[in-house]
């Protein structure tokens, strides 16, 4: 068992037990799969923030997400990225609403 489950089962001494609390942390279980999707749907730029490091964020929970087998949409992520900008971009997000099928791309937003 490699080291980052063992931590999640240390304290439990019947097998049973420490088998059920790995199924909830496993990468592939529904659990996490849904708790992945909450945060994608959830996540939000901080006004401080810049867009590559939001960016990073979708892009790192989409990359948790596929490797549990669940692949996001390009068109999902591309509206995540603009969902939540803060109203100063309201413009630009409009305009790119706008935009053809395939030019709502992840990579070309940035």
């Amino acid at each position: 068992m490699s080291k980052t489950y063992r931590c999640v089962i240390d304290e439990k001494e019947d097998p049973v037990v420490a088998w059920k609390r790995l199924e909830h942390v496993r990468p592939n279980s529904r659990a996490r799969v849904i708790g992945l999707t909450d945060d994608f749907f959830s996540c939000r730029i901080n006004p401080q923030e810049e867009i590559g490091i939001y960016a990073a964020q979708i892009q790192r929970i989409v990359d948790l997400l596929k490797d549990a087998g669940k692949l996001v949409s390009e068109w999902y992520q591309s509206f995540q990225l603009i969902r939540f900008l803060p109203p100063e971009f309201s413009g630009i997000a409009q305009y790119i609403y706008r935009w053809n099928d395939k030019d709502f791309m992840f990579d070309t937003i940035l």
